[in-house]
This record gives C-alpha cells, sequence and structure tokens, in this order.
C-alpha cells in the first residue's frame, strides 16, 4: 500500500522507473542513499562488492552502461577516471521510492 501512495504522490515518472530497475542501479543507488553527506564518494565497483559478488561482466556493464544512464539521468555525478560515483542533481527524485523499496527489501528480509 506505502509504494501505491508513493508512486501516485510523486505521479508515474518512466526516468524514475528506468534508474530503479536494474538490480545494480538499485543497490548503487541504495548505497548512495545510505550515505551521508560527509563521507566519501562510492567506489565502483570495489563498494558494491562488499555486500555482494560481482561479475566482471557487471563491472563492465556498470562502466559501460549503467553510470552512464545514472549520469545522464542526473541521479549520480560519476567520475570515471578516479571510478567514484556522488547523488546527482535530481538524486533527491529518487529518496521516496529507494525508502519504500529498502523498507520492503528488509520487512521481506525477516
Amino acid at each position: 500500500m506505502k509504494l501505491v501512495v508513493c508512486v501516485l504522490k510523486y505521479r508515474m515518472d518512466d526516468t524514475l522507473f528506468t534508474a530503479l530497475a536494474d538490480e545494480n542501479r538499485r543497490r548503487l543507488l541504495t548505497l548512495l542513499a545510505t550515505a551521508s553527506d560527509g563521507d566519501p564518494p562510492v567506489r565502483v565497483p570495489e563498494d558494491l562488492l562488499v555486500s555482494t559478488p560481482t561479475s566482471p561482466e557487471t563491472a563492465v556493464r556498470l562502466h559501460h552502461v549503467h553510470l552512464p544512464k545514472l549520469a545522464a539521468m542526473g541521479y549520480v555525478e560519476w567520475d570515471p577516471d578516479s571510478g567514484t560515483v556522488r547523488r546527482g542533481p535530481a538524486f533527491e527524485d529518487l529518496l521516496p521510492l529507494l525508502t519504500v523499496i529498502h523498507e520492503h527489501e528488509t520487512a521481506a528480509g525477516d
């Protein structure tokens, strides 16, 4: 029910759902959502490897597909030279859905 209210409140925006459609993008965005403003930027794929094993193919797709897509949407600021990612200017638009997803996944794990 909470997800329905969240979706209706923030209108159906395909960009939001596209960003969250892939598991690896969701993991990265959730990692950014749980980081404090003073935390260093997320290192990709190293910081994702801590929580879930990532294959070399996944790392390549992150670099060539997922990170450019999220950066183009404005959800992340990605520095390919350093391999770091920060919240982008549109990141706040994702927070309500990320919160609901995280709560649902946490409840499902109980």
